[in-house]
């Protein structure tokens, strides 16, 4: 037989090539998308960052997978399975799942790489299996092994060995059910599976050769269709045609054909549109007599650089500095240094900014000028030596400042004198506008009732400040580019209400008002903030609202608590101005975020009310890139279910959101991005206001983390 042929040749093949050198290689994704062998999941994982997404088939599914390796030991896999009779057929049914693999201990000389897998942990159950995995690599070999539960552990080789610590591991597990697998099911049922497997890393380069035997028997096909189950083994070759590129094929047995082709990308590659930003004036090689800080603004603005309340005294110059969202905090203090140091005079060795960011404020960083000089002549002052000497106040060093000989500000300045703790009134009178320009593609791999849904618009924003800093007001507009949401009404069920259910409604209007809002932003000291809002918030709400949030600089805690008053907006009327007036909503929630330098992570999350009146809380994962990127992993628990075309209650929702910086293209306004969003459509449960003035995200830019980031930049002067 061929498949017998092609064995024997493997065999040989394998023989042949032992006693040469191996090439460069690296593990890849299994059937699913997670990196194992063929069709058994491995302990490894990809680098931190990079973005897998592909298909994989295998009589009688096909697979659809988006991972992404969001830490170093977490990788989180968005998959849609579908059942067909053949590869170009429509498939049958849907099995969506959102699968986790965690690595509990990484490989050392003597000890292998173990790791946790759940397939399907949140998802169908039909999909839905777990699996403690260990990975040895020796020599061009990198064996597998592991034992598996629910569907990886079919072959039902033991006992369930978790029974011993509670006979709720032994409950009567069924994989044939149409239902979603719940937390509780995790690692239950009365046996368990023992998989196992090699890869051989060939010469050639890219070029490997995978061998497994699983665990998975198709119980739940067999009973369900007549359905025959191939041979547990198989075997086959994975090749790395490019960096970005995997394609594999295995046969499975001596009848089945197993095929995947995946695409790879570490958004730590993606290009740096920060890098080249240079200054545009250069620092002096020697100081000036005297020391002038009108010359200092004045100089900072023909460079774009916002300095104001520029003071100075014989040792020090102080000065705010407006940031913008074009660059990281650290290149524009080290801008805003030039200018200051070029005329300083001849003895200030403190440059002190306070940053701030539409009227917030930021801790005042106090740079050594000196340091600053020597970073100026090549290689005699690093990044490091300047952070050594460089100190961080909590607090601005002066309070509210007047417009010198203004008397127009004289009265508005004794009312504000108790809220206001820096120089709001020194803003020039002109308006101060940002621009932002998104490109925004939704789309579900994880609904029961269609393959894939999407939909793209693009969304164009403008925000502006008042004269006096106090409010902020923006407008934005989105235009419905594509979708094919018209699959959610033929196959869902009409509820009475709708929380966000009705979103194939607002697609149908090509132009719609995004949002149009006035807010009011302040801090009240460098480390709690407050903003609040009215109008039309974002696309489906309209309302009033606030947050409020305690940002510590030196704590990698941050505290916060929003609440909301909102309507449901009207889809058939003009730009969806209209609302439905008995769609009001109130929700409000308590936030807390961690920033954990061990998974380079920030762990958001949030309890209380949401939109449909629903109690729970969210749980992100949100990763920052020092490109720009954005990538978030988030899951939403409440005591409200969604009911699937099974009929089934699901209390969950998940998904996947990275954003992209493109500003640095000619044409595009500085805050350009393109977003790409991996969630459910239409769900109800779980719902929030998508505020247009997220306060973390707004604070980010004057946070700790930020600066050490971003640190680097400090030192590039020339």
């Amino acid at each position: 037989m061929r498949v017998s042929r092609l064995l024997q040749f493997s065999v040989c093949f394998l023989l042949a090539l032992e006693a040469g050198s191996m090439a460069h290689a690296q593990p890849s994704p299994s059937l699913t998308g997670v990196i194992g062998l063929n069709t058994i999941p491995s302990a490894r994982m990809e680098d931190s960052g990079t973005v897998t997404a592909g298909l994989g088939t295998l009589d009688p599914y096909l697979h659809g997978f988006l991972g992404i390796q969001i830490a170093e030991p977490l990788h989180i896999n968005l998959r849609q399975t579908g059942e067909v009779s053949r590869v170009n057929a429509d498939p049958d049914r849907f099995y969506p799942g959102i699968d986790f693999k965690l690595r509990l201990l990484e490989e050392s000389k003597y000890a292998p790489e173990i790791a946790a897998y759940l397939e399907s942990a949140i998802g169908h159950n039909r999909m839905a299996g777990e699996a403690l995995i260990a990975s040895k690599k020796y020599k061009n070999f990198d064996f597998t092994a592991g034992m598996g539960w629910g569907r990886m552990g079919s072959a039902a080789y033991a006992k369930n060995p978790l029974k011993i610590m509670s006979s709720h591991f032994g409950r009567t597990r069924d994989l044939s059910a149409d239902e979603p697998n719940q937390m509780h099911s995790w690692f239950t049922g009365e046996h368990i599976g023992f998989f196992g497997g090699v890869e051989y890393f060939t010469p050639f380069e890219g070029l490997s050769i995978k061998a497994d035997y699983n665990a998975d028997r198709y119980s739940a096909e067999q009973a369900s269709f007549d359905y025959h189950a191939g041979a547990p083994w198989s075997i086959g070759a994975s090749y790395q045609a490019q960096d970005w590129l995997n394609i594999s094929l295995a046969t499975q047995g001596a009848d089945k054909i197993m095929a995947r082709l995946s695409l790879r990308e570490n958004l730590k590659n993606w290009p740096d549109h920060f890098t080249d930003r240079k200054p545009l004036t250069p620092m002096r090689t020697y100081r000036t007599a005297t020391a002038s800080t009108d010359a200092m603004a004045v100089s900072a603005e023909k460079d774009k650089i916002h300095l104001y309340g520029t003071t100075a005294t014989p040792r020090q110059a102080h000065s705010y500095l407006k940031l913008t969202t074009d660059r990281p905090m650290t290149m524009q203090l080290r801008d805003a240094a030039i200018h200051m140091t070029n005329h300083a005079g001849q003895d200030i060795e403190e440059l002190s900014i306070t940053p701030t960011f539409m009227s917030f404020v930021g801790s005042t960083i106090h740079l050594p000028r000196r340091e600053m000089e020597k970073a100026n002549r090549k290689d005699q002052s690093s990044a490091e030596e300047i952070w050594h000497n460089t100190t961080i106040t909590a607090k601005p060093p002066q309070p509210c400042i007047s417009r010198a000989g203004d008397s127009n500000y004289k009265t508005l300045n004794t009312l504000l004198k108790p809220l206001c703790h820096h120089d709001r009134m020194v803003h020039d009178k002109k308006f101060i506008h940002d621009y932002k320009l998104e490109l925004n593609t939704e789309f579900s791999l994880s609904d029961e009732d269609y393959g894939a849904l999407y939909r793209t618009a693009l969304v164009g924003k403008m925000r502006r400040s008042d004269d006096f800093g106090w409010l902020e007001s923006g407008v934005g507009f989105r235009l419905n580019v594509a979708d094919n949401l018209r699959h959610i009404e033929d196959s869902r069920l009409k509820l009475s209400y709708d929380v966000r259910s009705d979103v194939a409604e607002f697609t149908k209007r090509t132009v719609a008002l995004e949002e149009l809002y006035t807010g009011f932003t302040h801090s009240f000291r460098t480390d709690l903030h407050m903003v609040l809002l009215g109008g039309y918030l974002e696309e489906m709400y309209a309302g009033t609202g606030g947050e409020i949030l305690y940002r510590p600089l030196n704590s990698r805690f941050a505290l916060g608590a929003e609440g909301w008053l909102s309507t449901k907006r009207d889809p058939d009327t003009p730009l969806n101005l209209g609302t439905q007036s008995l769609q009001n909503a109130a929700s409000g929630h308590v936030n807390i975020w961690y920033d954990s330098p061990a998974l380079d992570l920030t762990l958001h999350g949030k309890i209380g009310r949401y939109l449909a009146g629903d109690f729970g809380g969210t749980l992100a994962l949100i990763k920052r890139f020092r490109n720009g990127i954005n990538l978030e992993a988030y899951a939403t628990a409440t005591d409200l279910s969604d009911i699937n075309i099974f009929g089934n209650d699901s209390h969950i929702e998940h998904g996947l959101r990275l954003s992209l910086p493109i500003g640095q293209y000619r044409f595009l306004p500085d805050d350009t991005r393109v977003n790409f969003a991996a969630k459910p459509f239409g769900r109800n449960m779980g719902q929030s206001i998508n505020s247009p003035l997220p306060l973390f995200e707004i604070t980010e830019p004057l946070s700790q983390a930020h600066l050490i980031r971003h640190w680097d930049k400090i030192a590039e002067i020339d």
